[in-house]
């Protein structure tokens, strides 16, 4: 909502953790990625590389990534 960022989420429909990734389109490199809870509460930091950032998503987890 501040405009300083993008919000990503995706769910992992499966009984098992799986590991996913982000890969955004365009020149623009992230500086930042955090796992944040549905009310965007930002947690763990993640490790964003170029324009992808990498992350496990538990069993039918919703998972939430903010960028920057």
């Amino acid at each position: 909502e501040d405009g300083s960022g993008m919000v990503l989420r995706c769910v992992n429909c499966l009984d098992h953790a799986i590991d996913g990734e982000w890969r955004l389109n365009g020149k623009r490199r992230l500086r930042e990625a955090y796992k944040a809870r549905l009310d965007e509460t930002t947690l763990d930091q993640l490790e964003a590389s170029g324009n992808s950032v990498r992350f496990i998503a538990a069993p039918r987890e919703v998972v939430t990534i903010l960028v920057r």
